[in-house]
């Protein structure tokens, strides 16, 4: 074999290399840019997701807040034992639950506060569900008030806690369209 055929036959071969190179590289650069790119996308569609559920569940505090009167509570529950305020609580906690393992992926703040703010959905069901329970007529006066009176300020609290929960979301998302 000639030394111009050898020679010829390494440059196509070198050629040949650094296009394999140059194309894995730029297959490797393309998908982890697509792969970012899906990455953002399912980060904001949970965002969105949770946002609505939030939402929603803040709308129900506000609704439930205002079920009870909580002015004259302790008139009500002296004139009969069997007296209790009736609330209906039913919140939403579907996407959350679903989501709860890719949580990691939000800020830590964040993280920190939807937890905290599912958690007194979940102490405020407790709290109505006790109203319903015959225990709770046997219970004196004034723990029933307690009771009455616990519920009526976990629900301030929640309600502030998803108000400002959903300013937060708005932060972390500010092109996100303005929501009411």
């Amino acid at each position: 074999m000639p030394v111009a055929d050898t020679f010829h036959f390494d440059n196509v071969v070198n050629i040949a290399a650094i296009i394999a190179l140059v194309t894995f590289f730029l297959k490797y650069v393309i998908d982890g840019y697509i792969g970012r790119r899906r990455n953002i996308r399912e980060r904001r569609k949970m965002i969105l997701a949770l946002y609505t559920e939030v939402k929603l569940n803040v709308d129900n505090l506000r609704e439930d807040g205002g079920q009870i009167d909580f002015h004259d509570i302790a008139g009500f529950l002296a004139a009969s034992p069997q007296n209790a305020p009736h609330i209906v609580v039913f919140y939403y906690s579907d996407i959350y639950k679903s989501k709860f393992n890719t949580l990691s992926d939000l800020p830590d703040v964040l993280i920190k506060n939807i937890v905290q703010f599912y958690g007194e959905l979940e102490y405020i069901g407790l709290l109505a569900a006790s109203l319903t329970k015959p225990s709770f007529q046997v219970v004196s006066q004034r723990a029933r008030e307690a009771t009455i009176m616990e519920l009526q300020k976990a629900l301030a609290e929640a309600l502030s806690g998803g108000t400002k929960l959903l300013g937060a979301f708005d932060l972390i998302m500010p092109r996100a369209p303005h929501r009411e």
